[in-house]
């Protein structure tokens, strides 16, 4: 029985990354699933535990930072250009949902840097100027991969780069200088888990971008 339901659990799990390869900007179930399976992993783990050791993110750990559901009706009344409104605008345009935070529960700091993340993660489309497609997606992974080193992220590129090379070859080469670009942005920024998010919803957005990008502002741009 505990043989089969082995069995069983990789089947799905393979269906849930074979999705996500190929239409990994819809689809979110499998990108949790997969996220949650890789979050085990001994990478996944190396990485995490190479994020706790920072000082700054135990004090957000410690803090909880951060760790509510995004309420888009405090947004739509932010000023215009502010970045809560930006990012009210942008969630509503492109009819994303708000991410569940596991809530009701005192997050580990495993749980809340995963759960942080993908929280963020919509965060950095605005601030990053990514959209949603997979170009969009593969970009925002390029930069939480090169600050966070989770798995979850380079299999999303990877995707994104095969998926690429089977229907659109000509635009490789383009999509690796794209996805270098936001690597470099990913170097040169402030660390995404420290920095003070749900503190700048009413400053203009190109002052939380300012902020955000603390080295070489036109390598982010």
């Amino acid at each position: 029985m505990k043989k089969l339901i082995s069995i069983k659990n990789k089947l799905v799990f393979i269906y849930h990354l074979f999705r996500l390869l190929i239409i990994p900007n819809k689809s979110l179930y499998s990108l949790l699933y997969v996220g949650n399976k890789l979050s085990e992993s001994k990478v996944a783990k190396q990485a995490t535990d190479k994020l706790l050791k920072e000082e700054a993110i135990q004090d957000q750990i410690r803090l909880n930072y951060g760790y509510e559901r995004l309420d888009l009706e405090k947004l739509k009344d932010m000023p215009v250009n502010s970045f809560g409104k930006e990012m009210y605008d942008f969630m509503t345009s492109q009819n994303l949902d708000v991410y569940p935070l596991q809530e009701n529960i005192d997050p580990t700091p495993e749980v809340y840097l995963r759960e942080r993340r993908r929280k963020i993660h919509d965060y950095l489309h605005v601030v990053l100027g990514y959209g949603t497609d997979l170009l969009g997606e593969a970009e925002v992974n390029a930069f939480t991969a090169k600050q966070t080193g989770m798995p979850i992220s380079y299999l999303i590129i990877i995707g994104v780069l095969l998926r690429t090379m089977v229907k659109q070859p000509l635009e490789f080469h383009s999509l690796i200088d794209r996805l270098t670009i936001s690597w470099k942005r990913g170097d040169k920024s402030e660390n995404l888990f420290v920095y003070p998010w749900e503190d700048l919803f009413e400053y203009p957005l190109e002052e939380v971008k300012l902020g955000f990008f603390k080295r070489t502002y036109a390598i982010a741009c």
